[in-house]
C-alpha cells in the first residue's frame, strides 16, 4: 500500500528544498529523475506515487518546472515553501502534544508528594516506638 499523497507530497517538497539549498543556480541542480529518485528509494514507493505527488503539487501551485543541465527540474514557489512550513508547524504540535500527554501535571505530583510524606511519616512513627 502507498503513502497518502500528503505525505508523499511532503517528502517532494524536502528533496525539492534541500537541492535548492544544495546548489541555487537552477540550471546546474540535478535532475528530477536522481533528485526523486533517491526520494523513491528511501521511503521505498514507486515512480507513479511521485507522479501523483508532483500533479497534486502543481494542481496546488506549489511547484514549477524547468529544463537545466540535469534535465528537467523543479522548484518550490512561494505557495510550496508555505505547504512545507504548515506541515512541519503540524508535526511540531503534534510533537509537544505527545508530550504533554506524558507530563507530569501538576496533580501527578502533588498525589507522589502525598504519598512520600505519608511513607516517611509511617517510617518516623514506626522507629520511634
Amino acid at each position: 500500500m502507498s503513502a497518502p499523497i500528503e505525505q508523499i507530497a511532503v517528502w517532494i517538497l524536502e528533496a525539492i528544498e534541500a537541492e535548492e539549498t544544495r546548489q541555487s543556480d537552477i540550471t546546474l541542480r540535478r535532475g528530477d529523475d536522481r533528485v526523486l529518485g533517491e526520494v523513491m528509494s528511501a521511503h521505498k514507493f514507486k515512480g507513479a506515487d511521485i507522479d501523483r505527488g508532483r500533479r497534486f503539487l502543481a494542481d496546488l501551485g506549489c511547484i514549477s518546472a524547468t529544463w537545466g543541465s540535469g534535465g528537467e527540474t523543479t522548484f518550490l514557489r512561494p505557495a510550496g515553501l508555505q505547504y512545507l512550513a504548515a506541515h512541519r508547524s503540524k508535526a511540531a504540535q503534534a510533537v509537544t502534544a505527545e508530550r504533554d500527554k506524558k507530563a507530569w501535571t501538576l496533580d501527578r505530583r502533588l498525589a507522589v508528594w502525598a504519598i512520600v510524606v505519608a511513607i516517611i511519616g509511617v517510617a518516623v512513627y514506626l522507629v520511634s516506638q
